[in-house]
C-alpha cells in the first residue's frame, strides 16, 4: 500500500506540473513577476562595500598583534592562532547577536521541528519576495560583505589540514548569500547564517581559551560547540534543506498562488535547483567535519588522545607549537 501511495502521489505531482505548464501562456499575459529582490537599492552595495574594509582592517590589526611584545613567553606562531580565534570569536558573538535581533523582531513564526510542512513553506517563503525592515537589510549587506572579506583574507589564517572544506564552505555561504539577496528569498538566508554562526563561537572561543592554556575552559567549550553543532547543522539544518528542495516545489505545484512560481519555471528553476545544490554541498561539508569531531571525541573517551591538547576541534591534524 505504502508504494502504491508514493506512486499516487507522484502521478498527482507530474499532473500538476503538466497543468501549470499548459498555463505558462495564459500567466505571461498577465505581466511577469519582477525576477530580482525590488527591495535592493544602491546604499546597500555602499554597505556591503564598508563591511569589507572594515573586516579586512579589524583582521589585520588582530593578526598583527602576534608582532608585538605582547605574551613574551608564547611563540609569535602561537600567538597569531590566539588572536585569530579571538577575531573570529568577537566576529561571530556579534553576527550571532545581530541576526537573533533580527528573527525576534520579524512578524513570521519558524519552529523548524514543530512545523508542518505548510507552516514552514510559508514561513520562509510567503511572500515572495518578503518585506525586509531597515535593520534586517542592513544585517543582510554587512553578512554579505563580511564573508568577501573572510574569503579575501583567507591566505592570512594558520593553513589547516581541512583548508579546502574550508574554503568551499565560505565560497557555498557567500554563493548562497548572494542568490537569497537577489531573488529575495531571505528569511532562509537569516536562518542559515544564524544557525551557522552560532556553533562557531563555541568552536573558536575554546581554541582561543586552548591558546590562553586554560584546557578545563576549553573542554567545557568544547562540548558546547559539540552539542551546538549535532543540534544546529545535523538536525534543524537539514529539515530547511528539505523544505527549500521538496516543501516548497510541492507546496507551489499544489497551490500556485505562492507568485506564481511555477508559471515562470524557466527563470525560477535554475535558480532554485542552484539553492538546493549548494545546501546539500553545505551539509556535507558540515558531516565531514561531524566526522572529525566525532574521532576526537573517540580519542578522548578510548583515552588515546586528549581534545585541549590536540586544540584545533575541527581539523585535529594541524601542526601544534
Amino acid at each position: 500500500m505504502g508504494g502504491q501511495g508514493g506512486v499516487l502521489r507522484g502521478v498527482v505531482f507530474f499532473e500538476a506540473l503538466a497543468d501549470q505548464i499548459a498555463q505558462y501562456d495564459k500567466f505571461v499575459e498577465e505581466g511577469q513577476p519582477k525576477l530580482f529582490n525590488p527591495q535592493i537599492e544602491i546604499s546597500d552595495i555602499y554597505t556591503i562595500l564598508l563591511s569589507f574594509v572594515v573586516l579586512v582592517a579589524l583582521k589585520s590589526m588582530f593578526l598583527s598583534f602576534a608582532d608585538y611584545r605582547l605574551l613574551p613567553s608564547m611563540k609569535r606562531s602561537v600567538k597569531k592562532k590566539l588572536f585569530e580565534n579571538l577575531f573570529y570569536t568577537m566576529f561571530y558573538i556579534i553576527s550571532s547577536v545581530f541576526g537573533l535581533l533580527i528573527i525576534s523582531r520579524e512578524k513570521w513564526d519558524l519552529h523548524p521541528l514543530t512545523n508542518n510542512d505548510v507552516s514552514m513553506v510559508r514561513a520562509l517563503f510567503d511572500p515572495a519576495p518578503p518585506p525586509m525592515s531597515n535593520l534586517f537589510k542592513a544585517y543582510y549587506a554587512t553578512q554579505t560583505g563580511y564573508y568577501v572579506g573572510l574569503m579575501a583574507t583567507l591566505f592570512m589564517d594558520t593553513r589547516r589540514s581541512d583548508y579546502t572544506q574550508y574554503l568551499m564552505h565560505h565560497g557555498i555561504t557567500l554563493s548562497l548569500m548572494a542568490i537569497s539577496f537577489s531573488f529575495g528569498i531571505v528569511r532562509i538566508g537569516l536562518v542559515i547564517l544564524i544557525l551557522h554562526d552560532i556553533c562557531d563561537v563555541f568552536l573558536h572561543a575554546a581554541k582561543t581559551i586552548h591558546y590562553c592554556r586554560v584546557e578545563s575552559g576549553s573542554m567545557v567549550f568544547f562540548v558546547l560547540f559539540s552539542a551546538a553543532f549535532v543540534l544546529l547543522r545535523l538536525v534543524i539544518f537539514p529539515r530547511v534543506v528539505v523544505c527549500v528542495g521538496a516543501e516548497v516545489l510541492r507546496y507551489v505545484l499544489e497551490k500556485p498562488d505562492l507568485n506564481n512560481w511555477v508559471a515562470y519555471f524557466d527563470y525560477y528553476l535554475p535558480m532554485w535547483a542552484c539553492s538546493v545544490a549548494l545546501l546539500i554541498g553545505l551539509y556535507l561539508i558540515n558531516c565531514f567535519w561531524m566526522s572529525l569531531i566525532s574521532r576526537l571525541i573517540y580519542r578522548e573517551l578510548a583515552g588515546s588522545g586528549n581534545v585541549a591538547k590536540d586544540g584545533d576541534i575541527r581539523s585535529d591534524s594541524e601542526d601544534e607549537d
